[in-house]
């Protein structure tokens, strides 16, 4: 998972639940 900002409009809920998970 990349944390782009330029890519917030394009994140998807799993992707985001995955960003999110891989922060622990």
């Amino acid at each position: 998972i990349v944390d782009d900002g330029e890519l917030v409009g394009i994140v998807t809920t799993t992707d985001l639940i995955n960003y999110l998970l891989d922060q622990f």
